[in-house]
C-alpha cells in the first residue's frame, strides 16, 4: 500500500478519526473535573536533641552522635509506615480517614515526609499531629534511661500544592490516546467497508 492510498483511506474516514480524537479529549476533561480537590504537602523534619553533654572528653568532632542520629532519623521513617503510628496521628486531630505518609532520610538529621490533605490548614494539623506523636514515641524509649541528651524531633510547616494533576497534562494525554486510537478506528472501519465490498 502506497503513501496516498493511506492518504485517501484517511481522508474517506476523517469524520471517524475526529470524532475519536474529540471524545478521547473530552473524557479526560471530564475525568479532570470529577477529580477531588486535594493538596500534596510536603514536611521537612530535623533530628535534634533534647541537650547536650557537659564533658572535656574528646567528642571525635560529633562524629558517634551524627551517626545516632541518623539511626534514629531511620526509626522515625520506619514509624511513619507503621499504621498503628499512622491511625494515631489521624486520631489526634478526629479524622477516621488515615492516608500512607512517604517518608524519606535526606541526611544524617534530616527526613521529608509527603502526605495529602483537603486543604492546607488540614495538612498543617497533620503535621503538628505527627511531629506530637513521634516525640511521644521517641519518649517512651527514654523513659526508663531519663537520657539528659536524648532525641527530639522538630517540624517546620509543611509546604503544600495542588495535588490534582494538571488539566494541560490530562489533555495532553487524552489527545495522544485520540490520535492512536483514531488511527485504528479509520484501519478497521477501512477493512470492514471493504470486506463488505468484496
Amino acid at each position: 500500500m502506497e503513501l496516498k492510498d493511506i492518504i485517501t483511506i484517511f481522508r474517506t474516514h476523517r469524520n471517524a478519526f475526529f470524532m475519536t480524537v474529540a471524545l478521547c479529549v473530552a473524557l479526560g476533561a471530564f475525568g479532570h473535573s470529577l477529580q477531588k480537590e486535594h493538596v500534596a504537602s510536603n514536611l521537612t523534619l530535623n533530628v535534634t536533641r533534647l541537650g547536650s553533654d557537659k564533658t572535656m572528653d574528646y567528642q571525635y568532632h560529633d562524629f558517634y552522635r551524627l551517626q545516632a542520629d541518623e539511626r534514629f532519623a531511620d526509626t522515625v521513617v520506619r514509624w511513619l509506615g507503621s499504621p498503628r503510628i499512622v491511625s494515631d496521628i489521624y486520631a489526634d486531630i478526629s479524622d477516621a480517614n488515615s492516608h500512607a505518609f512517604k517518608a524519606q532520610r535526606l541526611s544524617s538529621q534530616m527526613i521529608q515526609v509527603t502526605y495529602d490533605a483537603y486543604d492546607g490548614a488540614f495538612a498543617d494539623k497533620i503535621a503538628q499531629s505527627l511531629v506530637a506523636r513521634i516525640n511521644r514515641e521517641a519518649d517512651t524509649l527514654n523513659k526508663d534511661q531519663q537520657e539528659s541528651t536524648w532525641f527530639s524531633v522538630v517540624g517546620d510547616d509543611p509546604v503544600v500544592r495542588d495535588g490534582r494533576i494538571g488539566i494541560t497534562l490530562i489533555l495532553a494525554v487524552s489527545l495522544a490516546l485520540g490520535v492512536f486510537l483514531g488511527f485504528w478506528v479509520v484501519l478497521l472501519r477501512h477493512y470492514f467497508s471493504s470486506t463488505r465490498r468484496n
